[in-house]
């Protein structure tokens, strides 16, 4: 009998140790993914996309929208086209990096929607009603993929430090300096 419960505590302390050390393995995955996928791609949205935006706003607000047009059509939906086939190459075999890679890649592909649709807006063919709810449908769909990330990097005991790339501060364990 004292066997059997030595044996099972064997097994049951064995197996913490490997839940922790697996724990800790896919909380340097997470790491690594953030600051070497995530953090490039975002700030490659950031930058690239941030480059038209004050162009965007100048041509949209003329009564003319085929300039408008035009810098939707040759610079932006390539440029959106590259953020989502980024995000398509990367290929996490952990379940969470993968969750929060397709929930961004769902945002980003909405966003290349949305940028068609302001064209169908301009062409009459969208009411200001409808682009107004899709801008609200991808705020909601970025504030989901923040929403999860904070939720992992809470269970992994994560969190942004001092230290920046770009745009992006990089993600450590919360216990180091």
């Amino acid at each position: 009998m004292r066997k059997a419960s030595l044996y099972i505590m064997l097994i049951v302390v064995s197996a913490l140790l490997i839940s922790c050390a697996d724990k800790e393995e896919e909380a340097d995955e997470i790491i690594k993914y953030y600051n070497e996928e995530w953090i490039p791609i975002n700030n490659f949205i950031k930058d690239e996309l941030g480059k038209f935006t004050t162009e965007f706003i100048e041509l949209d607000a003329k009564k003319d929208k085929s300039e408008a047009t035009e810098l939707i059509k040759t610079e932006i939906i390539p440029l959106t086209e590259e953020i989502v086939s980024q995000l398509e190459n990367v290929n996490p075999k952990n379940k969470k990096i993968k969750k929060m890679t397709n929930l961004q890649l769902e945002a980003e592909i909405f966003l290349l929607e949305s940028f068609k649709n302001i064209i169908k807006y301009y062409e009459g063919e969208m009411t200001e009603s409808e682009l107004a709810d899709d801008k609200q449908k991808l705020d909601s769909m970025y504030d989901d993929v923040i929403e999860y990330q904070q939720k992992v990097f809470e269970k992994y005991n994560l969190e942004q430090s001092d230290e920046k790339i770009g745009n992006f501060s990089k993600l450590k364990k919360a216990d180091e300096e």
